[in-house]
This record gives C-alpha cells, sequence and structure tokens, in this order.
C-alpha cells in the first residue's frame, strides 16, 4: 500500500462544477489504493476509532468524517489507508464522502485539514536523540543555587499551585503576596529574595474595580507609598474583557495548546521583565476538561515550560472540591490530579476548625476570619510549618462613613498559653495544688482551673478566659509542671484522680 501527499493528490483533482454524478457501488479511487475496514486494521471490537468507522454519532456526517479522520492521523496511519477507509461504502463513516460530487476530493480535504490541525511532535519523540548521558561529578560547592524568589514558596523556573476551598482569602493572600514582592518587603514573614521583585497578576474572576480596591485596602493596610511599588505591579481582569486561554480542547482533535497565545504571552513576560507571573484562578485559563488527567498534565506542563523558558516564578491559584468540613490537603484539588503532580509546590490553605478556635480561645462568630497555610507537597524544600493569617478589614474612606470596606490579609501568631504566665504564677498554683485537692475535671465542683482563675485573677465565667486557663492546664501537665494522681475518696467510695505538683519551680 502507498502513502501520497494529500496537497499533490488535491492538486491532481480539482474541483469541478458539474452536476452529481451518480452514486456507484466502488468508489473513485484508484487501484493502487484498498479499501479498508475496521478488522483490515487490526482495531479492536473495543477500540474508539473502530466505533467512529462503524458507528458515526450521525448527527453531523461531516464531523463524523473529520473525527475519523483525525483519530486516524493521530494514531499514524498513512493517507492511503484513511482514504480506503473514509470511501470504502462498507463503512458507515463512509456516507457523507460518497455522496459528494467528487468523493475523493471530499475525503482527501478531510485528511487535509487533520494533518494541518496535528499538534507539532512533542519534546522527546524523536528516537534520534535517545542516549544514555554519563553523569559528570562535580563539586558540591560549585553548583548553582536554587533561584528562590520568595522564602522557600516561589522558585524561578517552576510552578507553584495554591489549592483552597472558595471564599477562604486566596485571592487576598495572593495580592499581599504580590506587594511583599513588589516592594521587596517582608510583610507575612516570608523573605523577599534578591528583591524587589515585578509581578504580574492575571485575575479570571473578579473585575478590575474590586481589585483595584482589595490592593489599594492592602496598600494602605502596609502603609506602602508609590515608591514602594514602583510600576513593578501590573494586574489584568478577566471580567474587564482580559481573557486568557492557553488550550482548548474538541471531539475531533483532542486537547491542544493555543501556541499564539503562548507566544503572546512569553513577549509580555520579556518585555515587563516579570519575575512572578499569577494566574487566578487555573481552571480559567484554559478550556480543556478538568477531570481529563492528560488534557490537565499538558497544560500545568505548559506553564512549567514558559516558568523555565523565562525564569520566572508562576503561581496557578486551584479550588479544592467539596470537602464537607474535613481538612484539605493537596489530594483535595478538584478534577485531574495532574496539576498536583505536576506542580514543584502546593500550598493548601484551610479555615480554622472549631477545635483549633477553642484551644485559641477564638469566639465563634471570628472563626471565618482565621485560615492556616501548609505546604502540603515541596520538592524543593525541607518541610515547613505552617502560617497562620487572619482577614482585617480596612476602610477605604472612598465615600461617606469611610466608604467600602475590604478584607486584608495579615500575619497571625497563635497564643501561647504559658508565655504571658510568670514563673511566679506557676509556683503559686503547684503550692497551692500540693496544699489543697483540685480535680482535674472541668465538671468537678473543686476542678483546679478555679483556683488557677483565682491566681491569675480572671473572671471564669468569661468562656475566652476557660477556654485560655484549661490550655494553660493542659500545657502545664504536658511539660511536667502539674501531675496527676489518684486518690481514694472515702466519702465517694472509689478512686478520682487528682492535681498536684510537678517540677516545683
Amino acid at each position: 500500500m502507498l502513502t501520497y501527499d494529500v496537497a499533490n493528490l488535491l492538486a491532481a483533482f480539482p474541483a469541478v462544477s458539474r452536476d452529481p454524478a451518480p452514486k456507484s457501488d466502488t468508489p473513485p479511487v484508484g487501484d493502487e489504493y484498498s479499501l479498508e475496514t475496521a478488522a483490515s486494521l487490526g482495531l479492536t471490537f473495543d477500540a474508539p476509532l473502530r466505533r467512529l468507522i462503524e458507528q458515526p454519532t450521525g448527527k453531523d456526517r461531516s464531523a463524523d468524517v473529520m473525527a475519523c479522520a483525525a483519530a486516524m492521523v493521530r494514531i499514524g496511519y498513512g493517507d492511503a489507508a484513511i482514504l480506503g477507509t473514509l470511501l470504502n461504502p462498507t463503512n458507515a463513516v463512509a456516507a457523507h464522502c460518497l455522496s459528494q460530487p467528487d468523493s475523493f476530493r471530499a475525503a482527501a480535504r478531510a485528511i487535509q485539514r487533520a494533518r494541518a490541525s496535528l499538534p507539532s511532535a512533542p519534546p522527546g519523540s524523536d528516537p534520534s536523540a535517545i542516549e544514555a548521558k554519563p553523569f559528570v561529578w562535580r563539586d558540591p560547592k560549585s553548583l548553582p543555587e536554587r533561584p528562590w524568589v520568595y522564602g522557600r514558596l516561589l522558585l524561578r523556573g517552576s510552578v507553584t499551585a495554591i489549592v483552597s476551598p472558595g471564599g477562604l482569602g486566596k485571592t487576598t493572600l495572593n495580592i499581599g503576596t504580590a506587594l511583599a514582592l513588589v516592594s521587596g518587603r517582608s510583610l507575612f514573614g516570608q523573605k523577599v529574595i534578591k528583591g524587589p521583585h515585578r509581578v504580574w497578576i492575571w485575575n479570571l474572576e473578579d473585575s478590575g474595580d474590586e481589585l483595584a480596591r482589595a490592593i489599594s485596602g492592602a496598600i494602605k493596610h502596609w502603609g506602602l507609598a508609590p515608591d514602594d511599588l514602583g510600576e513593578r505591579l501590573f494586574v489584568n481582569s478577566g471580567l474587564d474583557g482580559d481573557r486568557l486561554c492557553i488550550a482548548t480542547q474538541t471531539r475531533d482533535l483532542g486537547p491542544r495548546i493555543t501556541e499564539p497565545v503562548v507566544e503572546a504571552l512569553k513577549s509580555q513576560i520579556r518585555q515587563r521583565r516579570i519575575d512572578v507571573l499569577i494566574i487566578d484562578p487555573f481552571v480559567s485559563s484554559h478550556m480543556v476538561s478538568e477531570n481529563d488527567n492528560m488534557a490537565v498534565d499538558m497544560v500545568v506542563k505548559q506553564w512549567s515550560a514558559i516558568a523555565a523558558e523565562l525564569g520566572c516564578a508562576v503561581v496557578l491559584v486551584h479550588h479544592t472540591r467539596k470537602v464537607n468540613g474535613q481538612t484539605a490537603d493537596a489530594e483535595a484539588a478538584r478534577g485531574a490530579s495532574a496539576l498536583v503532580n505536576a506542580a514543584r509546590a502546593v500550598l493548601v490553605l484551610n479555615r480554622m476548625t472549631e477545635k483549633e478556635a477553642k484551644s485559641y480561645a477564638i469566639p465563634p462568630d471570628e472563626i471565618r476570619f482565621y485560615f492556616r497555610v501548609t505546604a502540603d507537597k515541596q520538592n524543593r524544600a525541607p518541610p515547613s510549618k505552617a502560617d497562620w493569617y487572619k482577614l482585617e478589614g480596612v476602610m477605604l474612606e472612598n465615600g461617606p462613613h469611610g466608604g467600602d470596606s475590604v478584607g486584608v490579609v495579615v500575619p497571625w501568631n497563635p497564643p501561647d498559653a504559658v508565655a504571658s504566665v510568670s514563673l511566679e504564677v506557676l509556683a503559686e498554683v503547684q503550692r497551692r495544688a500540693d496544699e489543697g485537692s483540685f480535680r482535674e475535671s472541668d465538671r468537678a465542683v473543686d476542678w483546679i482551673g478555679h483556683m488557677v482563675a483565682d491566681v491569675l485573677d480572671v473572671d471564669i465565667s468569661n468562656p475566652a478566659a476557660k477556654r485560655r486557663i484549661k490550655l494553660l492546664i493542659a500545657t502545664w501537665i504536658a511539660a511536667g509542671d502539674l501531675m496527676i494522681r489518684e486518690r481514694y475518696v472515702e466519702s465517694r467510695k472509689k478512686t478520682l484522680p487528682f492535681v498536684i505538683s510537678g517540677v516545683r519551680m
């Protein structure tokens, strides 16, 4: 079977204006072509291509032909095999071409369009380039240091994913991070390395006015001046028409990178000398199926390629699936797992839990203002502890009564129950514990918390104060400053736990 160049074939069979020729049982192909069936192509019964050939949808016969041609081109069939398939009257998919005035030309054009739409060969597909390279020993001191930009979270040439439930504060956190980078100031405790830097925020779900309010509120809170930004911050809004789509997916051709958009992006990054690009949210930067691992992997790898080629850090902001009150981790990212797998680092946001709020003496109605960020995946840095943040309101003073209020993210440190208590207070609690008879249970009348409240001179009826005292007692017991000893109580006729001093101060 021979393979022919479709462009030459089309030139050899120009379109002619004539009345439709009567249909024939034999398709107008030369003797050098063989009519093909799914079986002759070696397709199994469950092969998707076999279904395209034998059971096309029938809703759009022209689209059925294109889908079949595109699938055969992707798999690697030659032009002769595709022509033999599209012109075989025993194949249901051939009905459209055979109904045309020039059946051969209709089939050839379908092949030409399919090949024109075929993506270029991906890196690593050239067999001549496969070669095992010996490792060359190098003095560790001679190796270049990793080009960190922001603490151990953002690295040039890499993609960092931020995964968060909706409405938690990720966009506000990203704005604060951007201001830290462009100003060179450690607003959140993360070191800005070799800054200040140039940052491009491309937000695809908020309007320009809302972004301006959020950025202005953060600028006001941190006391930044125009010189602190120095024309290093760039902001695009999807709702204001700055749409972004670096990949599409169709039934005929599958997922594809939109190369013109990628090239335009890279041109702007070079021209503006962008150090950090923030895409918020990731799902709005493409039009491939969110649950298609191969498609999502292709998109993330494209962002990685942009970062690697231009030496910038790329941040992709993504939502979690519904976790029903459970703590989210990297695996809770919505859709395909390819995003988490391909990203160098994954930061996960979680709202403060009720249990955490009780231990920190946070009132229930204020829990929604607190969240923590955990580096759930770090391929280039050691594990780090979670960072806590709090949302605070800032009045913009852009109207009567203070104008608009916007949320600003600020770092927050959980209170240390022991840090604010002097050794003298602990010594007094130990002395009274040994002299008295105090129970561990806060439901007991002689609970030790009442005595501790008396020493601290606080109102135990205050829920926040009671939670702090319970945390303080638990901390002392864990540290060995207080101990639990069981004692037989004659009046109760049983043994009960009591609190006594441990290591005396």
